[in-house]
């Protein structure tokens, strides 16, 4: 399929980082609620790219856990920094939350902030 043949039939941009792994996804507004194909496209890229990023969208925690929950279920917080509070979804950043210590020494859990999906 012809790269003009592929943009015709996708409603999102998909633009690939490296030959194997991570892509941009751009003509999408993670605001808004997605259309079913849009996940689809989503879910798409994610599988094949392994790592998607969404460049200049600014989300706040309610729109942040919406997005993510049009892709499946939700797992609540993270086992060592939590989830911020009033939002059981999202994740605290590792740099501003204060880990849980375990036998007095500190826990350290590799892994992005974000939600979980």
């Amino acid at each position: 399929m012809s790269a003009a043949a592929l943009q015709e039939t996708q409603s999102i941009q998909v633009h690939p980082l490296s030959a194997h792994i991570g892509a941009e996804i751009h003509g999408v507004d993670l605001t808004q609620k997605l259309d079913t194909r849009q996940v689809a496209e989503i879910r798409a890229a994610l599988l094949k790219w392994r790592v998607v990023f969404f460049r200049e969208q600014f989300l706040t925690h309610e729109q942040h856990v919406a997005f993510s929950a049009q892709f499946g279920e939700l797992t609540v917080g993270h086992p060592v920094f939590g989830h911020v509070e009033g939002h059981p979804g999202s994740i605290r950043s590792p740099s501003t939350a204060r880990p849980r210590v375990s036998r007095g020494k500190r826990c350290n859990a590799p892994g992005p902030a974000g939600i979980r999906t």
